[in-house]
């Protein structure tokens, strides 16, 4: 339970949410490093459908429905999140 409360606290739960964790990444986008993270992120979150979401749902889920349900929280959070960071 703690783990799957830590993990996804991140954004979804960050101060002021995805727009606040972007808030937060954006001052570091000048690094390359952080680029290419931010970039390997939104490939894997193209879509509900994409591996990211779909990874997050099998790691953390314990039954069918909660897994839907986190996969479709993973996908809005982290498509607010890189939409943010474009602004």
């Amino acid at each position: 339970m703690r783990r799957r409360l830590a993990s996804r606290t991140v954004i979804a739960y960050y101060k002021g949410g995805p727009k606040g964790a972007a808030q937060e990444v954006r001052p570091h986008l000048g690094k390359s490093l952080v680029r290419e993270g931010i970039a390997n992120i939104a490939e894997k979150f193209q879509s509900i459908r994409s591996v990211g979401p779909a990874g997050v749902g099998h790691f953390l889920a314990s039954d069918s429905a909660e897994r839907d349900r986190l996969i479709a929280d993973a996908f809005v959070n982290v498509s607010e999140f890189i939409k943010a960071l474009e602004e």
